[in-house]
C-alpha cells in the first residue's frame, strides 16, 4: 500500500520537510506496518494529475514505488513533472470554463446580481 495524503496546502515544499515528517511518523509508529510504502503528500492539483495518469493507462503504483528507494523524500510534484504532466481531466476543464465564464460575466456585465 502506498499512502497518499491529499492536502489543500503545500506542506512539503522541499525534501527536508519529507525527511522531518518521515522521522515523526517513525517516532509515533504511524504508517510503519509491513507492506506500507513511504507516504506521499499531494496537493489537490497533484491528486488530479495522479487521476489523469490513470485515464492514460499509466501506473500510479510504479511512480509511488520509486519512492521506496532513492526517491523516498522527493516531492510528488517533482516526480510528476519528470513523468510528463498529463492534461487536465475533461470534467475539470468543463467546470473550470463554466466557473470562469460566470466570474467574467459578474465582473464585466451580462449577469444580473440578486438584490
Amino acid at each position: 500500500m502506498y499512502p497518499v495524503i491529499v492536502t489543500y496546502d503545500n506542506l512539503c515544499a522541499i525534501d527536508l520537510h519529507y525527511q522531518w515528517l518521515d522521522e515523526r511518523c517513525q517516532s509515533h509508529q504511524l504508517l510503519q506496518q509491513e507492506g506500507v510504502g513511504p507516504f506521499a503528500l499531494a496537493r489537490l492539483a497533484e491528486f488530479e494529475e495522479l487521476m489523469a495518469l490513470l485515464t492514460q493507462q499509466r501506473s500510479i503504483v510504479s511512480l509511488l514505488r520509486r519512492r521506496e528507494s532513492k526517491d523516498k523524500h522527493r516531492c510528488l510534484d517533482q516526480m510528476l513533472y519528470e513523468e510528463g504532466r498529463p492534461p487536465r481531466l475533461p470534467f475539470f476543464d468543463d467546470q473550470h470554463s463554466k466557473l470562469q465564464a460566470r466570474i467574467m460575466a459578474r465582473l464585466f456585465g451580462g449577469e444580473k446580481r440578486p438584490s
